[in-house]
């Protein structure tokens, strides 16, 4: 693996699990067992290193829910659903796997964001909002189409969801 990739791999479990205020670049180069000016050498900083893996994390889960959904294109809606929720837990479950770590960052940075950086990932996360929303909500069509839902609105249906 380059450098690079470890740069990245651990300073999103550093920044899951202390947030961007507990994670410095000291803490990150010490991890990966590099001095930290050969961080800048791999990113333009903190805050730029943050918001690409925070953009990379919300990616990581489309992907990871498209893929899903692929796995699952010929089952009922109630069957799609019941795979969401059950792959949901297992996330949950997991101590240190990509997707535990994703969103346990994801979630980490959403709570306590960091003040330069707000407004980027309050852009970053709408997009992937609408982008989820959109691919479970064929979903939940699809379950209204079969029966199996009780016919309500798009925002109905996504509350019901969270």
């Amino acid at each position: 693996m380059k450098t690079g990739d470890i740069i990245r791999e651990r300073a999103l479990v550093l920044f899951a699990m202390n947030g961007y205020a507990g994670t410095s670049i000291d803490t990150i180069a010490k991890e990966v067992g590099i001095k930290k000016s050969t961080i800048y050498s791999h990113v333009e900083g903190k805050e730029a290193l943050f918001l690409s893996l925070f953009e990379e994390a919300l990616q990581w889960d489309i992907d990871f829910f498209k893929n899903l959904l692929t796995e699952h294109a010929a089952d009922s809606a109630e069957r799609k659903l019941s795979g969401v929720f059950r792959t949901d837990c297992d996330i949950y479950r997991a101590e240190a796997d990509k997707a535990n770590i994703n969103m346990k960052f994801i979630h980490t940075a959403m709570l306590f964001p960091p003040a330069e950086a707000k407004a980027r990932m309050v852009d970053l996360f709408a997009a992937y909002e609408k982008t989820f929303s959109a691919m479970m909500l064929e979903v939940m069509d699809q379950g209204v189409a079969e029966g199996t839902i009780a016919e309500r609105s798009g925002e109905a249906l996504m509350a019901w969801y969270y």
